[in-house]
C-alpha cells in the first residue's frame, strides 16, 4: 500500500478520535446520572446502526467475542474508575494501552526496539501521566485504581481484535459491541433505571447525538482505520481524545485547562510529531534502498547479458 493511502486510513482513526472528544462537553452538559447516560448512549449507538448487523452475516470468532468482552469492559471499568479515582486517572489510563500493543507488535515483528520507535511512545506516555498527575488529588480505592489499570488492557485489546473482529462491516460490530454494553450496564443494580421517564425532549436529543455521532460514527472510523492502521499506531493517534476534549470544554463551556494538563498535551503532541517525522526518515531510507537494490539488479541483468554476448563472439 502507498504512503497516501497509509495515510488516509491514518486520518480515519483521527476522526473517530474527534468523534470521541465531544463527549467531554456533552457530558459534562448533559445532567444525568453517569451509569444511566452510559448505558443509553449505548442503546442508541446500537440501535441505530443494528440494520448492518443483519445486512452481511456476521460471524462469531474468537476476535469477535475479545473485542466484545474488551469493549465491554473498557466501559465498565470506565464508569468504575470515574466514581473511585480522580477523572484524569480514569481517563488517562486506558491509553496507555498503547505500552501492551507496541509490545505485541515487538513480539509478531511488525516493529522493532530501536531509538525512532521508542522515544515517541515514552514521550507521548510521559505527557498522559502528567495529565492523570494534573487531577490527582482526591479520594483513591484500591478498586477504582485496579478498575483504572484494567482499562489500559481492555482499550488495547479493543485495538487488538478489532481488524478480525467485524469481518467487512465495522458497523455491525460497533452495533453489536454497544447494544452488549447496554445490557449490561442495565443490567447493574446502580443503574437509575427508574430516571429513564425524566428524560425530556432536549436530552433525547442529546443522546441521539452522543450515540450515533460521538460513540458510534467515532468507534466505526476507528475499526475501519484499524484494518489498515498498526494497532499501537493507532492507539498513539487516539489520545487526541484527550487533547481534543479540554479543548472543547473550553470552547463551549469556558472551562481552562490546568497548566499540568497543558504540559501534558505539549508532550503528547511532540510525541506525535517525532513519531511522524521519525516514520517518514524510515520511509525515505527504505525508498533509497529500494531504488539501490532495483539499480544494482539492473546493472547485475546488464553486466551478464554483456557477459553472453562474450561468450557467443567466441
Amino acid at each position: 500500500m502507498s504512503i497516501k493511502g497509509n495515510k488516509s486510513w491514518t486520518w480515519l482513526v483521527f476522526a473517530g478520535a474527534v468523534c470521541w472528544s465531544l463527549n467531554a462537553p456533552f457530558v459534562k452538559y448533559i445532567n444525568m446520572d453517569p451509569m444511566l447516560l452510559c448505558a443509553m448512549r449505548s442503546l442508541v449507538a446500537g440501535i441505530v446502526l443494528s440494520p448492518f448487523i443483519f445486512r452481511k452475516k456476521t460471524r462469531l470468532s474468537k476476535s469477535l467475542i475479545g473485542y466484545i468482552i474488551c469493549y465491554v469492559g473498557n466501559t465498565a471499568c470506565l464508569v468504575i474508575a470515574l466514581k473511585a479515582v480522580p477523572s484524569a486517572i480514569a481517563v488517562g489510563m486506558q491509553y496507555t494501552g498503547m505500552i501492551w500493543l507496541f509490545g505485541i507488535a515487538l513480539m509478531k515483528k511488525q516493529t522493532t526496539l530501536s531509538f525512532r520507535t521508542i522515544m515517541p511512545i515514552a514521550t507521548v506516555v510521559m505527557g498522559v501521566v502528567l495529565f492523570m498527575v494534573s487531577g490527582s488529588s482526591g479520594d483513591y480505592s484500591a478498586a477504582g485504581m485496579l478498575a483504572a489499570i484494567s482499562e489500559s488492557l481492555f482499550f488495547a485489546g479493543i485495538t487488538y481484535f478489532a481488524k478480525d473482529a467485524g469481518g467487512d462491516d465495522p458497523l455491525a460490530l460497533t452495533s453489536i459491541a454497544n447494544l452488549a454494553t447496554a445490557v449490561f450496564v442495565f443490567a447493574l443494580p446502580s443503574t437509575a433505571l427508574a430516571d429513564i421517564g425524566t428524560i425530556d425532549g432536549t436530552k433525547w436529543l442529546l443522546l441521539l447525538f452522543l450515540g450515533t455521532c460521538q460513540l458510534g460514527a467515532g468507534y466505526t472510523l476507528y475499526n475501519i482505520g484499524l484494518k489498515h492502521v498498526l494497532p499501537h499506531k493507532a492507539s498513539m493517534i487516539a489520545i487526541w481524545e484527550m487533547i481534543l476534549g479540554p479543548v472543547w470544554c473550553l470552547i463551549f463551556l469556558g472551562e481552562l485547562p490546568a497548566m499540568m494538563v497543558v504540559a501534558g498535551f505539549v508532550l503528547i503532541l511532540i510525541g506525535m510529531l517525532a513519531d511522524g517525522v521519525l516514520a517518514g526518515i524510515k520511509a525515505a531510507e527504505n525508498t533509497i534502498h529500494l531504488v539501490e537494490d532495483e539499480r544494482n539488479e539492473e546493472h547485475a541483468a546488464m553486466a551478464a547479458a554483456a557477459g553472453g554476448r562474450r561468450a557467443a563472439r567466441r
